[in-house]
């Protein structure tokens, strides 16, 4: 089974790093991991914990990956799992220091949307869109949004 985490931008990037919790019912051993889009980068992994690991990939050549869209992060699991996965703690970088910062990002395997919500008034919580911009407050178009660590889709 494979779950592929697909982060676009606008900018390149030659590093990242972020922060999995996996549901209470995967352990360690039932998750492995392939970098894509990575011309000469390496992934390292550090299991915090049974259920958190910090996933990072950098380029010793100081490469950017490959676009800025598409599949970034592949996961290969043993097992369907319908609780809810974690990503946070996410930084991407350039060679010249630049660095970005996301908004967490919460999968449930049931629907791909953390929650619903009907009118789309962004004035309740911090609201970002999938590229972790903040959206100031008035009324939002269709599509998914990040709010307070949850996807969410306005319809």
């Amino acid at each position: 089974m494979l779950n592929e985490t697909n982060l676009q931008g606008q900018q390149d990037y030659t590093a990242f790093q972020m922060r999995l919790t996996t549901p209470e019912d995967i352990g360690r051993e039932q998750v492995d991991m392939m970098l894509r889009r990575g011309t000469d980068h390496v992934m390292m992994t550090n299991w915090l914990s049974e259920h958190e690991v910090i996933i990072v990939a950098y380029s010793m050549n100081r490469q950017a990956f490959t676009g800025t869209g598409g599949i970034l992060l592949q996961l290969m699991l043993d097992r369907f799992s319908e609780s809810d996965w974690l990503f946070d703690d996410i930084v991407f970088a350039q060679t010249d220091g630049t660095t970005w910062k996301y908004a967490p990002i919460g999968i449930s395997y049931a629907t791909g949307v953390k929650d619903e919500i009907a009118n789309g008034n962004s004035s309740n919580g911090k609201w970002y869109d999938l590229s972790g911009r903040q959206i100031v407050n008035g009324k939002l178009p269709r599509g998914i949004y990040i709010v307070d660590g949850k996807k969410v889709l306005v319809r």
